[in-house]
C-alpha cells in the first residue's frame, strides 16, 4: 500500500497546464513589457496613409460639407445599432428559454 506522502507526490506529477496570471496577457509575457499602443501602430500608420491619399486625390475629402453630411448621418446609425442590438439580445434570450424548457422537458420523460 502507498503511503500517503507516494500519493502526494503522483499527484503533483498530474498537474494541470497552468493559465497566465493576472499580471500576465495571453502570450506568457508579463504585462509590464508590452506597451498597449505598440500593438496600434501599423492602424494608425494606415490611416494616416489613407487620410492623406484621399486627401491628395479629392478636393472635397477634409471639407465642412463633409463633416457635416456624416454629423447628419450619425443619429441615424445610432438609432439603427441600437435596434439591432436590442434585436439580438431579445434572440438571445429567446433561444435561452426554449433550450432550458426542451432540457427540462426532456428530464422529465
Amino acid at each position: 500500500m502507498a503511503s500517503q506522502t507516494q500519493r502526494r507526490q503522483g499527484r503533483r506529477s498530474r498537474r494541470r497546464p497552468t493559465r497566465p496570471r493576472r499580471w500576465q496577457v495571453a502570450s506568457g509575457k508579463p504585462a509590464g513589457t508590452r506597451l498597449g499602443f505598440s500593438n496600434y501602430l501599423g492602424l494608425a500608420g494606415a490611416l494616416l496613409a489613407m487620410i492623406v491619399l484621399f486627401s491628395l486625390l479629392s478636393s472635397h475629402f477634409l471639407t465642412y460639407d463633409m463633416f457635416s453630411t456624416i454629423a447628419n448621418q450619425i443619429p441615424d446609425l445610432v438609432v439603427m445599432s441600437v435596434g439591432m442590438t436590442f434585436v439580438l439580445i431579445i434572440a438571445v434570450i429567446v433561444v435561452a428559454v426554449v433550450l432550458d424548457t426542451y432540457r427540462s422537458r426532456r428530464k422529465r420523460a
